[in-house]
């Protein structure tokens, strides 16, 4: 099952350098004495000594910066149980700053610390045991250290302790729980709490539903630059969900969410761009997020820069640009998408979207080889691609399916196949598979004649305004 929800960032900043401002020392006289007299005591063995020297060599505070030395005096402090010490060779380890990086060896230090109720330690301890990194992977140890952490009010901790409870991960699930530590998390300002907080008072999950509470908080994490509040935000003022609808705020939210490269606002900004919601009409713009999308593997993005370049709106007109970007978007697999994508309702809408992507571009890559234009003309891969998008529910690919199967081009011709397909497409309101399907049952073929039938599909493709249908019809009322 994939963590839809939790932050995997690792604590690798030395906290500790900032809690000792006291080590600060302006230069001259008094700080080469401090120094020297930490110096002495370090070389006594005085842990805090070793510890705050190690502070000096990684920050650079009066004393050529110098990593290898920080690691070297922390060492010699963690050894002897300081804390801090313990806490911040793990973190060098982590990144492998002043020591070669090693996971199991940043683990070993953290837990050491963590043991000693340091609670950027057990929240890093904790999300190593969820990654498996440096050890064996275990979720309820992940969990347990996580509630250490929260329990002390380390604002991520609570964070993903929320996330185990709304994903059942190690614990009995709960939406209850998971608004109860978002929300500890979200009064201390943190981001990813504050908008999964108001995706909750959204939707109602574990808290009674409030769209005032929800835009609250979303505004909140937005406010901060996080680009899955800020797309939320400009979405909700696009469609009016809970706020006055306007364009101009959306275009806003959207806008920021993008520069951040989150894939779903460069679409749908993308989007407003090419159609003028809210803005002024701009293909070029359009062009340009669209890039930005499709760079990421977004296959939305890229069936429309192949619109783009096949129409030749905001460039020039190039159909083998146009397979270029098609045939890219075909091979994207909505399911193992590697976009940030955010949980729930929308992810689904997401993905619906990345999925149509994929099957618009299998259908034109299915014109475009039966035409020929950018592309050779062979009428096998032609049926190839509409089979794929046909199967996948593509109406207008199930009806030159059948199309291919009545004049047995690059298939064998098959009335019943053509019938079969035409249904398929039929049944999702395709006026041409409708007229086509009222024809087979007049004439019989590939289907047993039935006139009520016949007169059903014809009068469903006819009310669409489908002119050969209405011909006919108009053809067999004037039969005696």
């Amino acid at each position: 099952m994939k963590n839809k929800y939790l932050i995997f960032s690792v604590c690798l900043a030395l906290v500790s350098i900032l809690a000792d401002t006291h080590l600060l020392y302006s230069m001259g006289t008094e700080h080469a004495d401090k120094l020297s007299e930490l110096r002495y005591k370090s070389g006594h063995g005085d842990a805090e000594a070793q510890y705050k020297l190690g502070v000096l060599y990684a920050s650079g505070n009066g004393i050529a910066q110098n990593y290898s030395e920080a690691a070297k005096w922390w060492r010699l402090s963690a050894q002897q149980g300081f804390v801090a010490a313990q806490y911040n060779l793990g973190v060098m380890y982590g990144n492998g700053r002043g020591v070669e990086q090693n996971d199991a060896e940043a683990v070993k230090w953290w837990r050491l610390a963590a043991d000693q109720g340091h609670s950027a330690a057990q929240y890093n301890l904790g999300l190593h045991y969820a990654s498996g990194k440096g050890i064996a992977q275990d979720y309820s140890l992940a969990v347990k250290w996580w509630h250490l952490a929260a329990d002390q009010g380390d604002a991520e901790a609570q964070y993903n302790v929320g996330a185990s409870y709304i994903e059942g991960r190690a614990v009995e699930q709960s939406d209850a729980e998971a608004v109860k530590w978002w929300r500890l998390s979200a009064q201390q300002g943190y981001a990813p709490a504050q908008y999964y907080l108001g995706t909750m008072y959204a939707s109602g999950q574990g808290v009674g539903r409030n769209k005032t509470e929800a835009l609250k908080w979303i505004r909140l994490s937005a406010e901060q630059g996080y680009a899955l509040a800020q797309f939320t935000l400009g979405i909700w003022y696009d469609i009016g969900d809970g706020i006055e609808q306007d364009f101009s705020q959306a275009v806003k939210w959207q806008r920021l969410a993008a520069e951040q490269g989150f894939v779903q606002a460069q679409c749908s900004l993308g989007s407003m761009y090419s159609k003028g919601w809210g803005v002024e009409q701009n293909f070029a713009e359009a062009i340009r997020l669209w890039r930005l999308a499709a760079a990421q593997g977004s296959a939305f993005a890229q069936y429309n820069l192949g619109v783009m370049y096949n129409k030749g709106r905001g460039v020039e007109q190039n159909f083998a640009e146009a397979v270029k970007w098609w045939r890219l978007a075909t091979a994207q697999n909505s399911k193992e998408s590697s976009h940030n994508f955010f949980p729930g309702q929308n992810e689904q809408i997401w993905r619906q979207t990345e999925l149509q992507g994929v099957i618009t571009s299998q259908y034109n890559l299915g014109l475009m080889y039966l035409s020929g234009e950018g592309i050779k003309q062979n009428n096998a891969e032609a049926v190839k691609w509409w089979r794929l998008a046909a199967d996948q529910g593509n109406a207008e690919a199930q009806y030159n399916v059948g199309v291919s199967y009545f004049h047995g081009r690059a298939v064998e011709q098959s009335d019943a196949e053509s019938v079969k397909w035409w249904r398929l497409a039929a049944d999702q309101g395709n006026a041409e598979a409708q007229y086509s399907l009222g024809v087979m049952y007049g004439t019989g073929n590939g289907v047993k004649q039935d006139d009520s039938e016949s007169d059903k599909w014809l009068q469903l493709s006819a009310k669409q305004g489908y002119a050969p249908a209405q011909k006919l019809l108009n053809k067999l009322k004037e039969k005696p």
